[in-house]
């Protein structure tokens, strides 16, 4: 299952990357990348562990990048 996120106050190219090499490492993740403007988000992941996918990739952003938010981007 394929899930498109927002990203806001993302400004670093650098904090990305650290955000992309920590979530690649979650349980369940099977493959995540951020777009090149650093504005959205996409996640492949099981059905099932999506959600707690979910909850440490948005402790990971917030560890890497204070600021950063996610908002889920509804098809």
């Amino acid at each position: 299952m394929t899930r498109r996120y927002r990203l806001s106050h993302l400004t670093d190219r650098d904090k990305a990357d650290s955000i992309l090499a920590a979530a690649c490492q979650v349980e369940g993740v099977k493959e995540i990348t951020i777009s090149d403007d650093l504005r959205e988000m996409d996640i492949v992941a099981e059905a099932d562990d999506l959600s707690f996918a979910m909850d440490k990739i948005v402790n990971i952003c917030r560890n890497v990048s204070y600021d950063c938010e996610i908002q889920y981007l509804f098809p």
